[in-house]
């Protein structure tokens, strides 16, 4: 029956949860195990679409947590944010960007793709939450990425909407360094 297909998949993945701290590793990865082992049984596609509605729901409170642990926004903590998502950006740029130009898939492409890849994963959190359960890293640095992580993702949402435009501007201004978009052999990009 459809409810003992979700309760028996919720049921695994705190079973693999729960072994996974046991085991020394983090609550997160047993369920990343248990959401791999489930999405590769045939029935995978039936839980996916029963676990829908709970995804949706802890994704909304996974992201309100996130929003609670924000302190007070001062300059610094600003500051140092849009260091950082700026950082992530010119460096996603650099390197997908000449990675796709070496490739011969022209500088558009590139940039586009750089500016679709622009933010900073929701799993990075997971890896700096262990960081500081560890003592590896302090509180600051956690709330500093933390902080990063939010405005890279206000940012990008709009790096991706005009992400035409912008790599349209960013093969203007390579071509003003004598970088040419060899538009003979990527008129399929366009």
């Amino acid at each position: 029956t459809p409810e003992l297909v979700l309760l028996t998949s919720l049921s695994w993945c705190f079973l693999l949860c729960i072994l996974a701290q046991q085991a020394g590793l983090s609550k997160e990865m047993g369920a990343l195990i248990a959401g791999i082992s489930i999405g590769s049984l045939p029935y995978g596609t039936d839980v996916i679409s029963k676990l829908t509605g709970v995804r949706d729901f802890f994704t909304t409170l996974f992201f309100v947590s996130l929003g609670l642990q924000i302190p007070e926004p001062s300059w610094n903590l600003l500051g140092l944010s849009a260091l950082a998502v700026g950082f992530v950006i010119t460096s996603r740029i650099l390197s997908v960007a000449s990675a796709a130009y070496l490739q011969g898939k022209g500088l558009r492409l590139g940039f586009i793709t750089a500016l679709n890849l622009a933010q900073i994963s929701e799993f990075s959190l997971v890896i700096v939450s262990l960081g500081v359960g560890y003592k590896h890293i302090g509180e600051n640095l956690a709330t500093q990425i933390l902080a990063a992580m939010l405005l890279a993702s206000l940012v990008s949402t709009y790096l991706i909407f005009f992400n035409d435009r912008l790599a349209r501007l960013l093969v203007k201004a390579a071509a003003g360094l004598g970088i040419r978009e060899n538009t003979a052999k990527n008129d399929h990009a366009y």
